[in-house]
């Protein structure tokens, strides 16, 4: 389990990740994703924030490449995501997934 700040400093660095692709900040936007994903990919998700942390993570990931026309990998990481929700029993954002 993670600590607060731990979880704290990766909320503020996955809104950090949305803000520089949204000012088109292309360099620091793939900085911190490189990062971002690799630290939420090794999270246990232990408790409903480390799980709600790895979901939003990845439902923006998601958006991102969806965006930049990668649709075969946003398709399957949108797909990967929903199992993830199912396995874990969670609605959290499932239904943006979908859409």
């Amino acid at each position: 389990q993670l600590s607060v700040s731990d979880l704290n400093y990766l909320q503020v660095s996955n809104t950090l990740f949305n803000f520089y692709y949204d000012i088109g900040d292309l360099g620091r936007f793939n900085k911190i994703r490189e990062k971002l994903e690799y630290q939420v990919n090794h999270l246990n998700l232990s408790t409903i924030e480390e799980l709600e942390l790895s979901i939003k993570f990845n439902y923006n990931v998601c958006r991102y490449l969806w965006l930049q026309k990668n649709i075969e990998e946003a398709i399957t990481k949108i797909t990967a995501t929903i199992k993830q929700c199912k396995e874990y029993r969670t609605t959290y954002l499932l239904a943006d997934l979908y859409l």
